[in-house]
């Protein structure tokens, strides 16, 4: 009879807890959602995905990558309407119809200059912008989803439909680094 009560006590007390568990709904109710240009505030920081557009063949100069499906191009900009500076470093992901995810691609900055600056500090009332760039497979419609990694509970969700993608073949830099080149306008690099 001892044991009895003590194993009773030792799973009410274990029952007892100050973490949150989220539901569902909860869940459901904090997240963010938008389009291409609308401004979407979470937590004092604004985020706008400003356009899109997709290429087969990204690069400046003589150095250029193919995609294995299509890079989307995300010109992304985030403000600071907080009181407190802000590193830029949340997890951000592409979404298709069927919840595959796609990470930003690490490699394009060897192919592009004007990416985004990851781990930036941004002081309060200041913006920070770039490109992100993700190879994705073609003719879908993709939802991009941020959220900082120490609060995943709250996420934007931004709607990025195919048809609002600006399609071009290959980079206007791929295409001048080529102009003046043979090797390069013959494809041999």
């Amino acid at each position: 009879m001892k044991w009895f009560i003590v194993i009773v006590l030792l799973i009410m007390i274990s029952g007892c807890t100050n973490e949150k568990n989220y539901t569902k709904k909860e869940i459901i109710k904090d997240n963010k959602y938008g389009g291409i240009g609308s401004k979407i505030v979470l937590n004092g920081i604004s985020y706008t995905v400003e356009k899109v557009e997709s290429y087969n063949e990204i690069g400046e100069n003589s150095v250029s990558k193919k995609a294995s499906g299509i890079f989307y191009l995300v010109y992304f900009k985030i403000e600071n309407n907080g009181e407190h500076n802000y590193i830029f470093s949340p997890i951000i992901n592409m979404r298709d119809s069927n919840d595959r995810k796609y990470s930003p691609d690490l490699k394009a900055s060897f192919y592009l200059s004007n990416l985004i600056q990851w781990d930036k500090a941004v002081a309060p009332g200041d913006s920070h912008s770039g490109v992100i760039v993700f190879d994705v497979p073609k003719n879908e419609d993709f939802e991009m989803e941020i959220y900082d990694y120490w609060d995943n509970v709250e996420r934007i969700y931004i709607t990025i439909p195919d048809t609002y993608v600006t399609f071009k073949d290959v980079s206007e830099n791929v295409l001048k680094s080529r102009e003046n080149n043979p090797l390069l306008e013959a494809r041999i690099n």
